[in-house]
């Protein structure tokens, strides 16, 4: 996913993409920020860290 946005004029993968203009997040930085917002939204609800090593 990354190596292909990267091929993609104007975007740029990192984790500070809320302070940088066509920015987007790199895959732990996404799945760590959903996890937080479906977290927050349904108490229910368990999101599991499964990108680490």
């Amino acid at each position: 996913m990354v190596s292909r946005a990267k091929t993609v004029h104007g975007i740029t993968v990192t984790h500070d993409y809320t302070t940088k203009k066509g920015a987007i997040p790199n895959p732990a930085t996404y799945v760590i920020e959903l996890g937080s917002r479906i977290s927050a939204n349904d108490t229910g609800a368990l999101i599991r860290d499964t990108l680490k090593p």
